[in-house]
């Protein structure tokens, strides 16, 4: 399933805001699990230092949590300067969790020469005030209201 993921192929789970995605940078679609993510590819597709990002890059992490598990970062971004970066979009997650899979992709990156990035609600909610004039949950409602309103 987590190659599947990875490959995108396949959503990552069936709860949650979720869709796909035309990138105007690289004229791909691209599939989203959470509203996070969509602002994300968003403000990936206006930021003037990125060449190129994708959810499809094939990079699966194992890691121990409960037993062998497999962790597919949410963005592999590339700068213009060749640089590249894992990025993940958090919301709310198991802490214990999340410090396994944050220490397996940080040995991961530093094997092959990733920078990794955390995103989580209030860097998206700076990000998005700077951009489109308005915090990641009022954008949200307005999404929502066009949809059913």
């Amino acid at each position: 399933r987590s190659q599947g993921i990875a490959e995108g192929r396949i959503r990552s789970g069936p709860r949650g805001w979720h869709g796909v995605y035309r990138s105007i940078k690289t004229n791909s679609d691209e599939s989203y699990d959470s509203f996070f993510e969509l602002v994300r590819m968003r403000l990936l597709d206006l930021d003037d230092n990125v060449l190129t990002w994708t959810k499809k890059h094939g990079i699966r992490i194992e890691y121990l949590y409960e037993g062998t598990r497999h962790y597919v970062p949410d963005f592999m971004i590339t700068f213009y300067d060749n640089s590249l970066k894992l990025e993940e979009v958090k919301g709310f997650e198991d802490r214990e969790k999340w410090a396994k899979k944050w220490e397996a992709l940080s040995d991961y990156a530093h094997k092959h020469n990733y920078q990794i990035g955390l995103v989580n609600e209030n860097d998206l909610n700076t990000l998005t005030m700077s951009m489109f004039g308005m915090t990641v949950r009022t954008m949200r409602k307005k999404e929502k209201c066009q949809e059913s309103c």
